[in-house]
């Protein structure tokens, strides 16, 4: 997939995804925002409170109800929002699960917020897309093996699911159970929204379906659907009878000017996202979730970005025993990866040759890549029935995911961390620029992970009774 390039700075809203920043009570650090909301009146930004340590130790009770969860959360929201005047911000979006929210601020409100130390302020930056059959290499025995993702499910956080498609359904029951839509998280001419009827947000039936066809690469939740849990005659997804949660979180931008000379093109926007990952936690116990995938990325970085906005939500997924599996980005690059999978607590995901175990030339690496899969010229699903080979760090990732829903179903109470241990101590080791990992095996986790049948007694030998 091709990445959409920042063109214009002088664009407010291009300039503010370019620039990668976190403010803290820092307002020399703050100046390129303050500028921005200076030249333009309004700024659209993230805020994630800083909770006290009695609250945190609160919030990550493992036994903390979700409507206790809520009521605190609120609670902060409301607090940092008191110290803002009604007609200095707009747009506010608050995240359930996280105490954080989005908002558009004019300089007064910003300078206010910039100077609350208990308050982070992030920008409200936007991922692109990162972009036969590979299921064999990562796992021999998929096609007679019992563990095939049943009663598991895969939540796809892309430009939504053709779920009318023959792949993405088992016996032709649509593989998709749940549908949401998260769009248009920045308020800006150029951005409209994906949801039915326009709305920002939906959970309605078929929320989740594909964006236009018009535009460039939506089919791409259709194809990393169908890595992930496709069911076809000839081929297979790695969890071919698991399921999919679809979140369409793109949105639209118009205008060649904003979009590399395409009349339209498509990014995901961080209160989107988080939106999206907030939708994830709150159906944990409504689904057997394995994994959410996240085929998306942006900008580029060495190590961990851990002040990255994303981090709160996917860290409460983590504890909830659901891996956020996000693609290492396509830049080619031996030392940085793209975010959000540079979060330390998100499983970043490079990609292989199918037909060898080498690094494919596109993928990007460094320290904190955690994981290889395939993914050069992979097969599978696209919108209206059809199938295509593609290629990018965008297809490695759903084959991890995949494999997450095959490794719960074989040991459905393992954290996150024990399955992460094992996929990391099995598989070809991959070397570059002094970095090692994995290329994932699931046969050999599979070993590791399974239940053991019962040892079998020898039959007693009675004439040695006699």
């Amino acid at each position: 997939m091709k990445n959409i390039r920042c063109m214009h700075l002088i664009l407010v809203f291009i300039f503010l995804f370019c620039v990668q920043a976190v403010f803290a009570g820092d307002l020399d650090s703050a100046k390129p925002l303050l500028q921005q909301v200076e030249d333009a009146g309004t700024v659209n930004i993230i805020v994630t409170i800083k909770p006290s340590l009695e609250i945190q130790s609160t919030l990550s009770s493992v036994t903390l109800s979700d409507e206790r969860r809520m009521q605190l959360v609120s609670a902060m929201q409301n607090s940092a929002l008191r110290q803002l005047n009604a007609s200095d911000y707009s747009h506010l979006r608050r995240f359930d699960f996280v105490p954080q929210f989005s908002i558009t601020v004019n300089k007064k409100a910003l300078e206010k917020l910039i100077a609350d130390k208990q308050l982070e302020i992030s920008k409200n930056k936007i991922s692109y897309p990162v972009l036969m059959e590979s299921v064999p290499r990562v796992f021999h025995g998929h096609a007679t093996s019992k563990y095939t993702g049943k009663k598991w499910t895969v939540a796809v956080l892309d430009t939504g699911v053709d779920k009318q498609h023959a792949f993405l359904a088992s016996n032709s029951v649509p593989k998709v159970i749940s549908e949401a839509c998260y769009s248009g998280g920045y308020d800006h001419p150029a951005v409209s929204s994906f949801c039915p009827g326009g709305a920002a947000s939906s959970t309605a039936v078929n929320s989740g379906l594909y964006c236009t066809q018009s535009i460039a690469g939506c089919s791409h939740g259709t194809h990393v659907s169908g890595i992930a849990v496709g069911d076809g005659s000839s081929i297979d997804g790695v969890a071919r009878l698991g399921k999919i949660i679809a979140i369409q979180v793109f949105s639209r931008i118009t205008g060649a000017e904003y979009c590399d000379g395409f009349a339209n093109c498509i990014g995901a926007f961080d209160a989107d996202l988080i939106s999206a990952l907030n939708r994830v936690y709150a159906l944990r116990n409504s689904y057997n979730i394995a994994s959410v995938n996240m085929s998306i990325g942006g900008g580029s970085f060495q190590g961990f970005c851990d002040k990255d906005p994303l981090k709160p939500i996917i860290d409460r997924l983590r504890a909830a025993k659901i891996p956020t599996v996000i693609a290492s980005g396509n830049d080619g690059s031996n030392y940085n990866i793209s975010r959000p999978a540079c979060i330390s607590s998100a499983i970043a995901v490079g990609s292989t040759s199918d037909i060898s175990d080498t690094r494919s030339s596109f993928s990007n690496n460094s320290t904190a890549l955690d994981l290889y899969a395939p993914g050069s010229y992979i097969t599978s699903s696209v919108i209206g029935g059809g199938f295509e080979d593609w290629r990018g760090t965008s297809m490695a990732a759903p084959h991890v995911a995949g494999a997450w829903a095959v490794l719960r179903q074989a040991a459905p109470d393992a954290t996150v961390g024990e399955i992460e241990a094992v996929l990391k101590s099995h598989g070809p080791l991959i070397t570059v620029a002094g970095v090692s990992r994995r290329r994932i095996d699931i046969d050999a986790a599979l070993e590791v992970l399974a239940p053991k049948p019962d040892a079998v007694l020898a039959p007693i030998n009675y004439l040695l009774l006699q």
